[in-house]
């Protein structure tokens, strides 16, 4: 996939990771303090998304679906097996960013970056369901010998060896 000078650095500056200590599941971090997921209430009525209906499959399997027009717009939230997911959105400016109940903790203990849940940002970045069918992440390691795992989380196919970050570059399959 070709990525774009401002897509790419953005991809770069999302996925660039730590692994937690915590039984050698990777976990994906960056630099900033997470958005405040606190409780939403209701959807959103005027979605910060693009017109048209968009899905995106977050990092955890969830697709998100957005239906925006004119009159505002609504998001739907399905997990994997299909069954509605519980999340709390937020709007941040003009930015929607969803996430699974699941991930909370880490978005709230930085350990999961944020921006793997901004919607408005994956759609815009075209790593929505329509234009991709991995989305390519890099992750760091502590807690391993020279820092490396010598086999890539499942889901996801190991690109590139990052021995400078002790990580590698991955592709996630939706």
């Amino acid at each position: 996939m070709k990525l774009s000078r401002h897509r790419g650095a953005w991809l770069a500056a999302v996925v660039s990771a730590a692994l937690a200590a915590t039984g050698g599941t990777p976990a994906l971090a960056a630099p900033g303090s997470p958005a405040d997921p606190g409780p939403n209430a209701a959807p959103p009525t005027d979605l910060p998304t693009p017109p048209g209906t968009h899905s995106v499959t977050l990092i955890t399997g969830d697709v998100v679906t957005t239906r925006h027009t004119a009159n505002g717009g609504t998001v739907e939230v399905r997990r994997p097996d299909g069954a509605p997911s519980a999340v709390r959105m937020v709007e941040d400016g003009e930015e929607l960013y969803v996430y699974p109940q699941a991930v909370l903790p880490y978005v709230a203990a930085d350990t999961l970056d944020k921006r793997l849940f901004n919607v408005t940002r994956l759609i815009a970045d075209e790593y929505d369901d329509a234009h991709s069918d991995q989305l390519p992440l890099i992750v760091s390691y502590t807690g391993s010998p020279a820092g490396l795992r010598a086999t890539a989380p499942t889901g996801a196919t190991r690109t590139r060896t990052l021995s400078s970050i002790s990580g590698a570059a991955l592709n996630e399959d939706r």
